[in-house]
């Protein structure tokens, strides 16, 4: 059954002659609005805090039909958030009545699951064997990092890590589960005068990685800084896609070699990458890119009335979240992958 939520009306977007890609409207949202996926892509959830009304709401949408799965509602004075989606969870707080709450509550269910001080998360996997574990607020007590790593049939231990340094973040596993890749800041700039810490983070690796057969710590050969940001790796597992200040990089990740480069009008504000690692999205100037890296090709358009908040690969779709506009729209990857054409430059 299709919700209220769902317009099924296809939105035709034109540029000059010709004809842009077509998009369905799934919601509009109204205060504040944010939205994540699952690890596996297969539900979108989406939220918004009414500042005025003291409220908030959360959303999950069934990412292969488009139907909405739940919704639930929260009421509070200030501060309703949600504050990270991870693995099937979605980690929420909210100040009532001056008492803070916490809320862990399940997808799709949206139902309340353990209790507000198990602060763990894990990251699966693309096999499905082995997940890395790790505490959600390590980033405000770098003395609680550690990274466990199980295998998830036997619950058995295969390495800890403890990066005792780095406010560390795990950023998930190689395509064939050899390498754990994880990013922080070392907390103990904090303590050393501007001048040094300028100098230490262009130090830093845009991201560390652990090799889990040598049980040791790769060197790999991505240089770059701590303002790099990890976007994934691609489909052969040999490169990672890096996102600079203006600029995407696909560079191999033994060799440091660049593969392929796209340089945008502007400052990079949001990125996506496939999970089969083969196309990028972002936004050029106030059009949109989705750009096939190995192929060289591109389709660009303007999908909001400015460039989006945020952009999400599905399975099958680009999701995208207007600033001005407030409009969730989904594009289907067949349709924006038919519309490509080679780079002019």
């Amino acid at each position: 059954m299709i919700t209220p939520y769902f317009v099924s009306t296809f939105v035709a977007l034109l540029m000059g002659q010709t004809e842009m890609p077509s998009a369905i409207e799934l919601h509009h949202l109204h205060q504040s609005p944010q939205m994540a996926l699952t690890d596996r892509g297969d539900y979108l959830i989406t939220w918004e805090t009414h500042s005025g009304k003291s409220h908030g709401s959360i959303e999950v949408w069934n990412t292969e039909s488009w139907e909405l799965a739940s919704r639930k509602s929260f009421t509070a004075e200030v501060g309703f958030r949600v504050r990270e989606v991870l693995s099937n969870t979605i980690f929420a707080s909210a100040l009532t009545h001056g008492v803070a709450s916490e809320y862990r509550l399940s997808i799709p269910e949206l139902t309340a699951v353990s209790t507000p001080s198990d602060q763990t998360f894990y990251v699966e996997s693309s096999d499905g064997l082995m997940r890395a574990f790790h505490p959600l607020l390590a980033d405000r007590n770098p003395s609680k990092t550690r990274i466990e790593v199980r295998k998830v049939e036997t619950n058995t231990l295969v390495t800890a890590l403890e990066p005792y340094k780095l406010r560390a973040t795990i950023l998930g596993f190689s395509p064939d589960s050899r390498y754990l890749l994880y990013t922080g800041q070392n907390h103990e700039l904090e303590k050393k005068p501007s001048a040094a810490v300028a100098t230490e983070l262009h130090r830093e690796p845009p991201f560390h990685a652990w090799d889990l057969v040598e049980n040791c710590e790769f060197r790999h050969a991505v240089r770059g800084n701590w303002r790099w940001k990890f976007r994934g790796f691609t489909g052969d597992g040999k490169s990672v896609a890096v996102a600079t200040v203006e600029a995407i990089l696909v560079i191999e990740f033994q060799t440091g070699r660049i593969v392929s480069r796209y340089e945008v009008n502007g400052v990079l504000r949001t990125v996506a990458m496939s999970a089969d690692g083969r196309l990028i999205a972002f936004c050029d100037g106030e059009e949109t890119v989705v750009w096939d890296h190995a192929m060289g090709s591109q389709v660009r358009w303007h999908c909001h009335e400015v460039s989006p908040k945020f952009l999400l690969f599905t399975p099958k779709a680009l999701v995208t979240l207007g600033v001005r506009d407030r409009k969730i729209l989904i594009w289907r990857l067949d349709d924006l992958v038919s519309r490509m054409k080679p780079r002019s430059d």
